[in-house]
């Protein structure tokens, strides 16, 4: 039993992670989610085969133990499936830290589907490190007062 637990909340725990690389555009995202939902579902079938073995009056004991365990299980791989169909741009401007800056959101999904062309990648840093330096002199006359 705790077995299934420490599995159920490791699947759950690298959704978690696969969520925040997905929403942050961290590469190697699709690949934890792949793993997330395959480990999901490998602890589901063992809950269902488990389940259909135990004694009628296990049943019930063992319904009361898995249920939370199930439900987040369910609601992990619904979440990492729905990640994983969407596209990247959706993703970002849903979740982006600069979402409302349609040239920012182009430029960051371009150097994260195409890590290897130094071209897009520059064009997105600088880009970056001029957004954020208007930022930071945003909030500077701020902290002077």
């Amino acid at each position: 039993m705790r077995l299934m637990y420490l599995f159920g909340l490791w699947s759950v725990s690298i959704t978690v992670i696969a969520v925040m690389c997905r929403t942050l555009l961290i590469q190697m995202d699709k690949e934890l989610l792949t793993v997330s939902i395959s480990s999901g579902i490998g602890l589901m079938l063992f809950l269902f085969l488990y389940y259909k073995k135990l004694k009628l009056e296990d049943k019930e004991t063992f319904q009361q133990l898995i249920q939370p365990l199930f439900f987040r299980s369910l609601l992990s791989i619904f979440i990492a499936v729905a990640l994983l169909v969407a596209g990247n741009y959706g993703i970002y401007s849903l979740f982006g830290t600069y979402k409302k800056d349609k040239v920012y959101t182009e430029k960051i999904v371009k150097a994260y589907e195409n890590p290897d062309d130094s071209l897009i990648v520059n064009d997105f840093h600088r880009y970056d490190e001029s957004i954020r330096a208007m930022d930071t002199l945003k909030t500077q006359p701020e902290i002077i007062k």
